[in-house]
Parts: structure tokens; sequence; C-alpha cells
């Protein structure tokens, strides 16, 4: 009995342990995104047929 004991709290500080690094690295991750100038819009903001007129009228 004392085993599943000691097995249920190392799970509970292992999960603890990767929730912190997962944390961490998504903070990491944050301060990595690329700054755009003011101006700029980004492809996700438009329509898709918006942008496909863009493309169409660059080439």
């Amino acid at each position: 009995m004392s085993s599943k004991i000691k097995q249920e709290k190392w799970d509970i500080r292992a999960t603890k342990k990767l929730f912190q690094e997962s944390l961490k690295k998504g903070l990491e991750d944050e301060k990595k995104q690329i700054k755009l100038p003011e101006h700029t819009v980004k492809i996700d903001e438009l329509d898709r047929e918006l942008t496909l007129d863009r493309i169409n009228n660059l080439t």
C-alpha cells in the first residue's frame, strides 16, 4: 500500500514539474515573436478573397 502512495506522490511531482516547464517555455515563445511595424497587416486578419486578390495583383 505504501508503494501506491509513493507512486501517486511521484506522479503529482512529475506533473507539477512538467506544468512549470511548459509555462516557462510558453513565456520564452512569447518573447521570440517577431515585432512587425505598426501598419503591417497580418494575413490572418484579412479575408481569404481579399488576400488572393492582393497576391494575384502582385504577380
